[in-house]
């Protein structure tokens, strides 16, 4: 697992959502429940991260996360490899 992951989401309770990557280049989503859900950590691919029913908060700032990366061009646009017909790029409340 990589050696710095990054923290993306810090709930109320204590659960807490980091962005990995594994020794085999693969990058996943690790949650970390809080202590009185035992505390147990879970390994969640991208795509089964983002496309679980209801999005929630924690999925919002994944996706923030995400659409950081993305270059804008000079006329104003960000959208150089059509990101956004996957729905999620530019978007705050990540219902359809």
């Amino acid at each position: 697992m990589s050696d710095h992951p990054r923290e993306i989401y810090h709930s109320e309770n204590g659960d807490r959502w980091f962005l990995c990557r594994d020794d085999d280049g693969r990058v996943f989503v690790l949650h970390q429940a809080n202590v009185s859900s035992s505390g147990a950590a879970t390994k969640i691919e991208i795509g089964d991260f983002l496309g679980r029913g209801k999005p929630g908060p924690e999925h919002q700032a994944l996706v923030r996360l995400i659409g950081d990366l993305v270059d804008t061009d000079p006329a104003g646009g960000f959208d150089r490899w059509g990101l956004s017909d996957l729905g999620y790029i530019g978007r705050t409340d990540l219902t359809r």
